[in-house]
């Protein structure tokens, strides 16, 4: 599927079967976003991933209460997996705001303009 951008100056052109985007005549392969992040080294990640764990336990434990050790297995196990859970959210949110733009671009604009999370996001980014 080709776009026209900017006024035609832009030829944008996604292969759906590499799921790429290449752009002008060349057809110069622009990597993703995904791809880019990647390769970037990520040390501040691990602050983040311990801050989602703790924040886990924060909203989980309250203050002045017992448990018991079944409780707190739980809460433990479903902690070390938190950040992975926000992870996947976010990368949802990627994956329907990707889809909103083509379709805005393809002059669809179909049901992705109903979704409350990347609609706000792509208006904008248009």
């Amino acid at each position: 599927m080709d776009y026209a951008l900017y006024n035609g100056e832009v030829n944008l052109a996604f292969d759906a079967g590499t799921h790429r985007y290449f752009v002008g005549e060349e057809r110069v392969w622009i990597p993703s976003v995904t791809g880019i992040c990647g390769v970037v080294d990520k040390p501040s990640l691990i602050p983040w991933a311990a801050r989602e764990t703790a924040d886990y336990w924060r909203a989980a434990i309250q203050p002045d209460c017992s448990y018991d050790g079944q409780t707190l297995e739980t809460v433990y196990y479903a902690s070390k997996k938190a950040h992975r859970q926000r992870k996947q959210e976010a990368a949802s949110i990627g994956t329907q705001t990707h889809r909103a733009l083509e379709e805005h671009f393809a002059g669809t604009d179909g049901s992705s303009r109903n979704n409350e999370q990347s609609w706000p996001i792509v208006r904008v980014s248009i």
